[in-house]
């Protein structure tokens, strides 16, 4: 059993930017290990360290379009240069990247597919496209993250909905822009250091990679709570803050929480925690990581993932009785507050209809 302190060596974690928005945000993520930033623009990785960039067209003057055959050979000689970085068996790859385009759709799996050849655990941060990036991107966007599944470990979305309701319409498009980027990167930074973090209850490095390898499609939330009941807030906060739906924590077929907080992380508040995720996961399994930070105070952050998730195959009285053996807690009220409801329209009364 580990000592489940923040600094105890855990599982390597090579994050991965891929494309201008995961070039963008990877850049702004700490935690892991390694960090390389890959694009087709030679202009755009001008921005970064020159020892994370790599620049997939090969030749930095070749930054025009590319065929998909070409962008594929170009991706697999960057895995090359990536492959260093990893220790088979015991190193998990984070792939960022915006789906929608050619670069995830291209890219993404090539870079999978050569990660898992290394013996190394691979987990895609897939971002969605907001719905006023059209339709077509959002079907690619739907076909690349299938294929994802094919290839990678474990394939986290984030979801577009959840990203449109944390703004404000009325903000302008720069302020919106800027709030959904911060907000992307303080949850899959999260995410990398509990990925990365050696665990004193039922969590071991080793044990986290079984659980995620070939684990499918998933979903993540990060939270954080302080004062009374601090737990119960972090973990309500991860739910309806943040990118997990309800949909998807009922849908899952496994779960993985990770507590991080102070050395007076009691027993009890961990046994709390694990109840009320069971509430709103359905009771599927649960496998409980903690770390203690001592920087914490008196927050605690949790990182809960939920895993295979599986939609309904159909609609109706089927998927009723599916809901139905299945209970799962009612995330929508929390306080008082109807968090089906986006938060913009929350903070303006509900018209009356005459």
């Amino acid at each position: 059993m580990g000592t489940g302190d923040a600094a105890t060596a855990g599982n390597t974690v090579v994050l991965v930017g891929v494309g201008g928005i995961g070039c963008e945000l990877g850049s702004r993520i700490a935690g892991a290990h390694a960090r390389r930033l890959l694009h087709f623009d030679a202009d755009a990785l001008a921005d970064y360290p020159t020892d994370e960039v790599v620049c997939l067209a090969g030749d930095p003057e070749n930054t025009g379009d590319m065929d998909s055959e070409s962008m594929r050979c170009s991706a697999e000689d960057a895995a090359q240069e990536l492959l260093d970085l990893v220790r088979p068996g015991t190193s998990v790859a984070i792939l960022l990247c915006a789906t929608g385009g050619q670069t995830g759709t291209v890219v993404l799996p090539t870079l999978a597919n050569e990660f898992r050849a290394a013996q190394s655990t691979v987990v895609v941060v897939a971002l969605e496209p907001m719905p006023f990036e059209g339709a077509g991107r959002a079907e690619m966007a739907s076909r690349a993250i299938a294929e994802l599944e094919n290839v990678a470990d474990l394939v986290l979305v984030v979801p577009n909905r959840p990203l449109g309701e944390v703004c404000d319409p009325s903000w302008p498009v720069s302020q919106a822009i800027a709030h959904l980027k911060r907000k992307a990167v303080e949850a899959i930074e999260q995410l990398v250091k509990a990925v990365r973090c050696a665990s004193c209850v039922g969590l071991q490095p080793s044990e986290l990679l079984r659980s995620l390898a070939m684990a499918g499609r998933g979903a993540f939330g990060v939270g954080t709570g302080s004062g009374e009941g601090r737990v119960e807030k972090a973990i309500r906060d991860a739910c309806a803050n943040s990118f997990l739906t309800q949909a998807a924590c009922q849908q899952a077929s496994a779960a993985i929480l990770h507590l991080i907080g102070s050395s007076d992380l009691s027993l009890r508040e961990v046994h709390a925690a694990t109840e009320l995720v069971a509430q709103v996961v359905a009771r599927v399994p649960i496998q409980v990581g903690l770390t203690i930070d001592r920087s914490a105070g008196d927050a605690v952050r949790a990182v809960l993932l939920v895993t295979g998730i599986r939609p309904p195959r159909t609609e109706g009285l089927e998927e009723e009785s599916v809901t139905a053996a299945h209970p799962a807690h009612d995330l929508t009220f929390h306080e008082g507050v109807n968090l089906a409801v986006p938060a913009f329209m929350r903070r303006r009364p509900v018209p009356h209809l005459g």
